[in-house]
């Protein structure tokens, strides 16, 4: 894995100027209505708590899709399953997570998440919660100690993919390199390296790691940019070399 340093005070203002203010998703089975960072403290205010009912428990589930943005939208659409006697049985996952045997599962997983158990994604990724999501439970129940591992993520750590990554890097192992950046710039929080990511990535990158954005106009960190598409074998366009001091 690829060590950035990367000025991440300014990554990480950048992260609450240009997302932070953004308007969460909306969804039918919550009435939330605010900003990611809005959004954010919403669900560690019930994340924080001792003793979580099972309807706070499916709250923070909808607010992190809601914060996750329009790929939860699966989540509350009925998906058709077929039994063995062919019978087609039609299930909205929002509602098959309500089953008391299914949230007491993702129970398990809270306990383990909130011991910082990277283990816990396996009982989050269940009941019909994309594979892009149970990274962002994992995150939210360890109160931001489990990164999210998706490809922004990724690219800035030299790979194509999060599965990539993951096929040669174990999550663990992950979680210790960003702790080592937390630790060597001075971060007070890991998820300060993974907003910093985020926010380098998403001024330089394409969400497939195939191509640098159209109309780059800050060119912060452009070095680390250039080296990172030249592992990633992106096209390097003139006018960020001309930029880039």
């Amino acid at each position: 894995m690829e060590t950035p340093d990367l000025n991440y005070n300014h990554w990480l203002q950048k992260w609450y100027d240009n997302n932070g203010n953004k308007n969460v998703f909306r969804v039918s089975y919550s009435d939330f209505r605010g900003t990611l960072t809005e959004c954010e403290n919403a669900i560690l205010e019930i994340v924080n708590q001792e003793n979580i009912t099972d309807i706070e428990i499916l709250r923070v589930i909808d607010l992190i899709n809601q914060w996750g943005g329009g790929m939860s939208r699966g989540f509350y659409l009925p998906k058709v399953k077929t039994l063995k006697d062919g019978q087609k049985l039609i299930r909205i996952p929002r509602e098959v997570i309500k089953l008391p045997e299914n949230i007491n599962r993702y129970r398990e997983g809270i306990t383990l998440a909130r011991d910082n158990n990277s283990d816990s994604i396996n009982y989050f990724r269940q009941f019909g919660i994309a594979s892009s999501y149970i990274g962002k439970h994992a995150y939210f129940w360890s109160n931001y100690n489990l990164p999210i591992i998706d490809a922004k993520i990724a690219g800035v750590l030299g790979y194509r993919t999060s599965q990539s990554l993951l096929s040669n890097n174990t999550y663990e192992s992950i979680i210790e390199h960003m702790r080592n950046i937390q630790t060597n710039h001075e971060l007070n929080r890991l998820y300060n390296v993974e907003k910093g990511f985020f926010a380098f990535h998403k001024n330089y990158f394409n969400n497939t790691n195939t191509a640098f954005k159209n109309n780059i106009i800050d060119f912060i960190d452009c070095q680390y940019a250039i080296y990172i598409a030249g592992i990633l074998e992106i096209v390097i366009p003139q006018y960020i070399y001309d930029n880039c001091k």
